[in-house]
């Protein structure tokens, strides 16, 4: 099924909402509730409350407070939420602080998906984070907290919908945030410092816990990204991580080609920028997969801040740096996924193509009336 639509100005639309349907939030502007009591909402240490002074919307907004101590923190989070594994979802909120105090900043995202809020002022100011949800059995909830605060930092007009990405294209190959391909020489470095998530082009999988620029893995932890150009096959590649451990565990490093077989590359050395090796016989290779599987001790965790693909590409040269837009998009039926391609979004002069929209289903391009 495809639809395509004329928008002319698709190029300035961000971001592009379609069909959108919101998670449900039980008491999602905290309007419901008695005194400082919020519905729905439990607070977990210090002082917080929902407030009537200065709203976003409604006649009630959340807020909390600390105490300001070194590594102290404290938050609201909501009840379980109803969300699939292994999915990105755009959260949307409105956020202020009162100019009290300048220690500390507020959180904000689920309890496995923290972002940080570090440039509050005393207006409303809106907010909307591209949360991916691990892919963990731990139930998941939204969290809206403080660190080493003592001001009064507030919250209002929360959402929560599926996200949808689209990426750049330069003829047949797309490239995301964090690619990039000079001539033949392509480049991934995932942008978690600055668009504070994990969810890229390259992304398979992830189980852990985002913490606004870096990923923290437990005992089973995985993250997993494939490396794949299309009308392109990889010569070959170097890779290099950043970690750091808290505490004793190891970051095993596996790769493999198009045929799935995985070869170890060994343990992640601690460090900044440390080089893997990649065997000779891995390539040329169609695709190209890095799992990095964390074996921890109760209570340490290993940290990845940076992770970085540099390969040599055989086919036409590209001279091109990815791009990503994200939007809202309403959840499907089971098994449904969507395509979206609109070049005038990275592109002005090629906005009169306007949008196509894919529907898929097992592989499959679903027909009929959307």
């Amino acid at each position: 099924m495809k639809i395509h639509i004329s928008l002319l100005l698709c190029a300035v639309l961000f971001p592009l909402i379609l069909f959108a349907q919101m998670v449900a939030i039980n008491n999602p502007s905290f309007e419901t509730g008695d005194g400082a009591a919020v519905e729905g909402w439990t607070l977990s240490g210090t002082q917080g409350g929902a407030g009537e002074s200065r709203p976003y919307h409604g006649f009630r907004s959340l807020w909390i407070t600390g105490d300001g101590a070194k590594g102290s923190s404290s938050w609201w989070h909501s009840s379980a939420l109803d969300v699939e594994p292994g999915k990105a979802y755009i959260l949307s909120f409105h956020s202020r602080r009162d100019l009290s105090s300048s220690d500390g900043h507020a959180l904000s995202g689920t309890n496995l998906f923290n972002v940080n809020l570090k440039d509050l002022t005393d207006k409303w100011q809106p907010y909307r984070l591209v949360v991916f949800m691990p892919q963990s059995s731990e139930s998941q909830q939204l969290r809206f907290g403080q660190f080493e605060s003592k001001a009064r930092l507030s919250f209002d007009a929360v959402r929560l919908a599926r996200a949808q990405a689209v990426h750049r294209r330069y003829g047949a190959v797309e490239l995301g945030l964090g690619e990039r391909i000079i001539g033949d020489r392509y480049n991934f470095a995932p942008p978690m410092a600055e668009h504070h998530t994990i969810y890229f082009r390259p992304l398979r999988y992830f189980d852990g816990r985002f913490d606004h620029d870096r990923c923290i893995f437990a005992d089973n932890g995985r993250l997993e990204f494939e490396h794949s150009i299309a009308e392109h096959t990889i010569q070959s590649a170097n890779l290099y991580l950043w970690t750091t451990h808290q505490g004793s565990g190891d970051l095993l490093v596996e790769v493999c080609r198009d045929d799935r077989r995985w070869v170890s590359l060994g343990h992640a050395e601690p460090g900044q920028k440390k080089a893997l090796a990649l065997p000779d016989s891995l390539f040329p290779a169609k695709s190209l997969c890095v799992r990095m599987s964390a074996s921890t001790e109760p209570n340490a965790a290993i940290v990845l801040s940076g992770y970085r693909l540099e390969a040599a590409l055989d086919g036409e040269p590209v001279y091109g740096a990815g791009d990503t837009r994200y939007f809202e998009v309403q959840r499907a039926e089971a098994g449904v996924e969507m395509a979206v391609d609109c070049p005038g979004l990275f592109d002005p002069s090629q906005a009169r193509k306007g949008i196509t929209l894919k529907a898929m289903k097992q592989g499959r391009e679903l027909s009929g009336d959307l």
